[in-house]
């Protein structure tokens, strides 16, 4: 979407600012590899 409005943005001849593209915040969680294991086990069959 932003991509889209700075495309826009840069055809209409008007002086207007264009958007920054936003960083990927961090991954707070962790993840339980006990719990992983477990579900794989149980669901999927190899």
């Amino acid at each position: 979407m932003i991509e889209a409005y700075n495309k826009k943005i840069k055809e209409i001849p008007l002086k207007l600012d264009v958007l920054d593209i936003p960083l990927t915040p961090s991954n707070p969680f962790e993840i339980d590899s006990t719990t992983v294991n477990r579900l794989k086990t149980q669901y999927y069959t190899y």
